[in-house]
């Protein structure tokens, strides 16, 4: 009975020692794919910015451009708009005479 007993022990032990080895694992797994999404995320938070000149005239330019278009958007809607507030005060002083 003794040689049953600690063949059992033994075998519980073996199979807890197994488990335990599959926890390991998949806890080295988890860390190193937490450490690789750090490493990436402070590799790209690491890279900076960099704007050459040529760049920034070309952002002042499309900066210049739309404010001109801006402009004569609003001069062109402008031409619109007075003729028909003279129309109104036209009929506005005819209806008074």
């Amino acid at each position: 009975m003794s040689s049953a007993t600690s063949y059992i022990v033994l075998k519980n032990l073996n199979d807890a020692n197994k488990s335990d080895s599959n926890v390991l694992d998949a806890t080295q797994t988890e860390m190193q794919t937490i450490a690789e999404s750090n490493a990436s995320v402070h590799s790209v938070a690491s890279t900076k910015l960099e704007i050459g000149f040529n760049d920034f005239l070309l952002l002042i330019l499309i900066v210049l451009v739309a404010n001109i278009g801006f402009k004569l958007l609003e001069k062109i809607l402008d031409s619109f708009i007075k003729p028909s507030h003279q129309e109104k005060e036209d009929a506005s002083r005819k209806d008074e005479l």
